[in-house]
């Protein structure tokens, strides 16, 4: 009004008398905003997180939580900021990048989205892979261990995100209350939070898997190389082998933390596994170095291995337990040579005209027959025990025929070297013997260098005798 009249817009100042309300008496002032106490914040988080102790029509089921995923979504608004709102139409396309705003004279270490760059490129900022190399090869909702918390695996569940990274997210930008709050929503076994964070756990928080995981890579980018080495090869498949021990054992972790036992039962459990990881990674890191290549055969630490090649291609290949086993009477340098000679070969006949030929010594010809050929033929055991040559016997088993004629008049015009009672006794496995014939395999088995029970044995295996329990022979 008084420019109103200033301007002779008006005649004069209606306004001028007119007292000025206080604002006190118009305007209730609000209180300071108090923070909770740490004490407060935890009964919030345990209450958000609570579950139903038994099955119910209003909160479903025992071990669900009573409020719902509405628990997870209030636990993302308290670590984001973001309004309950804004939080239920978010999607994960919605978070961009704003380049203008980084700062320019470090824009991956000190600008407020560095953390959601680390995440995007899958890289700390100290340089090393966020999600882990055992988690990578994962589809992106399954990339968590038992030390990402509830709500990381529920968000990447329902938007296709690495939960790892989620988790890193949260963290990052949680800063202490994070510290506090995540350990708490994880099927982990949490220790103290003071105590996690300054102290040390030998085991826990041991440094070889790391660095297994780091060298596992350098190793995969070597042995892909056009120029690989036979080295560069073996050594990384020794270490995937480890690999894939450490994750069967990381498996082993999720179970023990996904199961209802106490916070200390998992603690001693995990240690135990854990401890077995870090062997592991420990023996890979130092056995690495340790790789002997001989011609076809190599061994790291006490793996061996044996390369085949077929086509113009080779192919290191690791002598499993199972053959360590067969191997026993078998030296890696003849297993190699004999996998190598029987490719393409899938007959009987090929694989013993092989042995035949070979200048492998009995024992191991006999082991690679038995293991690797005909492990049912039931008169290996009677060549072993009557030291029949192997040589002779794999001929015989090669030309004989199938007939009883044609095998006795191989017996007696080819083995030359095999004793005639030896031989009726191979006969006596397959065929029935006459009277005669059976009193002079009885006199001759009674009259060896052995105990009446392996006599017994050799008797047990000819047609036509009969050996009771007590001991007894009839034929």
């Amino acid at each position: 009004c008084k420019y109103g009249v200033n301007y002779q817009d008006f005649l004069f100042n209606f306004m001028e008398n007119v007292e000025k309300i206080s604002e006190k008496d118009v305007v209730v002032k609000k209180k300071e905003i108090e923070a909770l106490e740490y004490a407060d914040v935890m009964k919030l988080w345990d209450e958000m997180l609570r579950r139903n102790e038994e099955d119910n029509i209003v909160n479903n089921k025992a071990g669900t939580y009573v409020y719902g995923i509405g628990a997870y979504a209030l636990l993302f608004c308290c670590f984001t900021g973001l309004r309950w709102g804004e939080v239920s139409i978010l999607k994960w396309e919605d978070i961009k990048f704003a380049q203008d705003n980084i700062a320019p004279n470090n824009p991956l270490d000190n600008n407020v989205l560095s953390p959601i760059i680390q995440a995007m490129t899958n890289k700390t900022w100290y340089g090393t892979d966020l999600v882990p190399t055992r988690l990578q090869n994962k589809p992106k909702k399954e990339q968590y261990d038992e030390t990402t918390d509830s709500l990381s695996m529920w968000l990447g569940n329902k938007l296709n995100v690495s939960p790892y990274k989620i988790n890193y997210l949260l963290d990052q930008y949680g800063g202490g209350l994070a510290d506090i709050t995540l350990p708490r929503i994880t099927k982990q076994a949490e220790n103290n939070v003071f105590t996690d964070k300054f102290t040390t756990d030998s085991i826990m928080k041991n440094k070889y898997p790391g660095e297994f995981y780091s060298e596992l890579d350098d190793l995969k980018v070597k042995a892909n190389s056009i120029d690989a080495k036979d080295e560069d090869v073996l050594k990384y498949k020794y270490n995937s082998s480890v690999s894939s021990q450490m994750s069967k054992l990381y498996a082993e972790k999720r179970e023990i933390q996904n199961s209802n036992m106490t916070d200390k039962q998992k603690k001693e459990q995990l240690k135990v596994v854990q401890g077995k990881i870090n062997n592991l990674a420990r023996e890979a890191l130092e056995g690495t170095d340790t790789a002997k290549i001989s011609g076809n055969t190599a061994t790291i630490n006490d793996t061996q291995y044996y390369k085949t090649t077929a086509d113009d291609e080779s192919k290191w290949n690791k002598v499993t337990d199972k053959e360590k086993e067969k191997n026993q009477d078998i030296s890696l340098k003849t297993y190699a040579d004999y996998k190598n000679k029987v490719i393409g070969k899938s007959k009987d006949s090929e694989k013993i005209q092989v042995l035949v030929d070979s200048t492998y010594n009995n024992k191991e010809k006999l082991a690679l027959y038995e293991n690797y050929v005909n492990s049912n033929d039931k008169n290996i055991s009677l060549v072993k025990d009557l030291n029949i040559n192997t040589d002779e016997y794999l001929k015989y088993k090669l030309n004989a025929g199938t007939k009883k004629a044609e095998k006795v008049s191989y017996m007696e015009n080819t083995m030359r070297n095999v004793s005639y009672m030896n031989k009726l006794m191979l006969l006596g496995t397959e065929y029935a013997l006459s009277s005669n014939e059976k009193n002079m395999i009885y006199n001759y088995i009674i009259g060896l260098n052995k105990t009446k029970q392996q006599k017994m044995e050799l008797l047990s295996r000819i047609k036509g005798f009969t050996v009771s329990e007590n001991g007894n022979v009839t034929y």
